[in-house]
């Protein structure tokens, strides 16, 4: 079958790059201190999706999918190389999801395909397309995807976490055990024995594995893990309807759970023959397990925090239309995992594509990411229980790759004018 590759949608205005010595700070989001220390910039939704619905109501949409060819979109990249690269490029035309990937061996040819959208540009960080506030794909983040887990790369695994250490878990416990009889009798109220007691715990540390500390990858990890501390612990409200925090939901004292941001390994369908590929459903899921098991203790997941999970995950699309963190975390996910099928099936040998330049050229800027994060807490009255966020993100995008269920995938979607 011959088809004509379409690299670009959206002709834009270049944009300004991103790469900054400070971390960025994204509408609803976070950023990062001179000393390392990961702040919430706010617990309100990103002030951009309100006024971006709003338009989107009035303009028209085509429906059909952006066809994008790797190896021609990393051409025209390096055509710029050591300069600026145009805003159409480095977003990769407006796409927010991908789709589709197809395998062209004859034509020397790969090619992703999923929706796209003009997009918003007033936060390089995170451009956000107009229809439906989704943030776009970044080529950065298939780069650093490629050098993680792409052809020749070991990685297995990637993501982040806020780390409980025993010293923080014990602070917490002490001061909970001070401040619990001051709540009972009415001295303090319990909002303020939250804020003492994270006062107390101090910073968590962040660690990161797997991923490059410096990338807007690793910031997004960390960025959509405090986010779900804060969502956890009902600090951040989403607007989603039967949508209930873990502390809602925990109507007795029990012992600590952690919640993790990790692949939906169910994700990805391959065609028998290996040429068309599809990205099913939603990159993300959230699971769960106890936080440190003691002798004696049970391992079992409480039904407050089954019921957190089931709700998430029930709810996931429509939580990533508020939280765009969270979307901006499922296409990073689909990143590696794009990467991932690449060298798992030996996708650049088969149509001789070569990455040296993408693995040890290419720039991608860089990004202070956060060394630690204040401790969030929520002090229940009852029980004298606090509760702490606890967890991370943790992508297996070799296990998705390896994991993939095979299937007739649909030929090409909506083809676009002039592909045949």
């Amino acid at each position: 079958m011959k088809k004509t590759a379409i690299v670009l949608a959206f002709l834009l205005a270049p944009c300004a790059a991103y790469a900054q010595i400070g971390a960025p700070v994204t509408p609803g989001g976070v950023s990062v201190d001179g000393e390392g220390v990961l702040r919430a910039s706010s617990t309100k939704l990103d002030p951009r999706l309100a006024e971006l619905w709003k338009k989107a109501q009035s303009q028209k949409r085509d429906g059909q999918l952006l066809f994008v060819s790797l190896p021609r979109l990393f051409a025209e990249a390096q055509k710029h190389a050591g300069g600026e690269l145009p805003a159409d490029i480095r977003y990769v035309g407006g796409m927010v999801k991908i789709q589709y990937v197809f395998v062209y061996p004859d034509e020397k040819d790969i090619v992703i395909a999923g929706p796209a959208e003009p997009f918003d540009t007033e936060v390089g960080f995170r451009p956000l397309g107009k229809y439906t506030g989704r943030p776009v794909l970044q080529l950065d983040d298939l780069v650093t995807a490629l050098r993680t887990c792409g052809p020749g790369r070991k990685g297995t695994s990637l993501g982040c976490d806020l780390q409980v250490t025993q010293e923080i878990a014990d602070r917490i416990k002490a001061k909970t055990k001070e401040l619990a009889p001051q709540v009972q009798n009415g001295r303090i109220s319990a909002a303020r024995a939250s804020d003492l007691i994270a006062e107390a715990a101090g910073n968590q540390p962040v660690r990161f594995f797997g991923v490059d500390t410096s990338t807007r990858c690793a910031f997004v990890c960390i960025e959509a893990d405090y986010q779900l501390k804060q969502i956890m612990l009902g600090i951040f409200d989403v607007p989603v309807r039967g949508m209930k925090s873990y502390n809602e939901l925990c109507t007795k004292p029990e012992l600590a759970h952690r919640f993790v941001l990790e692949s939906n390994l169910d994700h990805l369908v391959g065609s028998p023959d290996g040429r068309a590929y599809e990205f099913k459903g939603n990159a993300l899921r959230l699971g769960s397990g106890r936080v440190m098991v003691e002798k004696g203790e049970s391992e079992e997941v409480s039904s407050a925090a089954k019921g957190f999970i089931a709700r998430v995950n029930e709810r996931m699309d429509e939580i990533q239309k508020h939280v765009v963190s969270w979307a901006d975390l499922a296409n990073v996910a689909d990143l590696a995992v794009l990467a991932a099928l690449i060298a798992e099936e030996k996708l650049q040998g088969a149509i001789g594509w070569d990455l040296s330049w993408l693995m040890d050229d290419y720039r991608v800027p860089a990004v202070a990411t956060p060394k630690s994060a204040p401790t969030l807490t929520v002090f229940r009255q009852y029980g004298g229980q606090t509760i702490f966020g606890s967890g991370g993100v943790l992508f297996e995008p070799v296990a998705c790759v390896k994991q993939r269920a095979k299937d007739e995938v649909k030929a090409m979607g909506t083809r676009p004018a002039g592909w045949k």
